[in-house]
């Protein structure tokens, strides 16, 4: 989703890992990578990459953001339930 950033709101949510990388594919393929990942922010002014772990889009918003690019991951234990 381009131009919106996601927060999580629920008080038990873990820190994001934060990393720097060169564009928003690495931040992408870095979310892949990390079987934990859910959620991946990448605001593209500073080439920041946020990792959101083992939480859910019920735990959090989406917040209008110019330059900010917000990537969900699809858990296939779910994609595989639904058949």
């Amino acid at each position: 989703m381009n131009d919106v950033r996601y927060q999580c709101i629920s008080p038990g949510c873990s820190s994001p890992i934060i990393m720097s990388v060169s564009n928003v594919r690495a931040c992408q393929i870095a979310c892949l990578m990390d079987a934990n990942c859910r959620i991946a922010t990448f605001d593209q002014s500073i080439n920041q990459c946020e990792l959101f772990a083992n939480i859910s889009s019920e735990n959090g918003t989406m917040i209008a953001q110019a330059g900010i690019m917000t990537l969900t991951a699809i858990d296939k234990t779910q994609k595989s339930a639904r058949k």
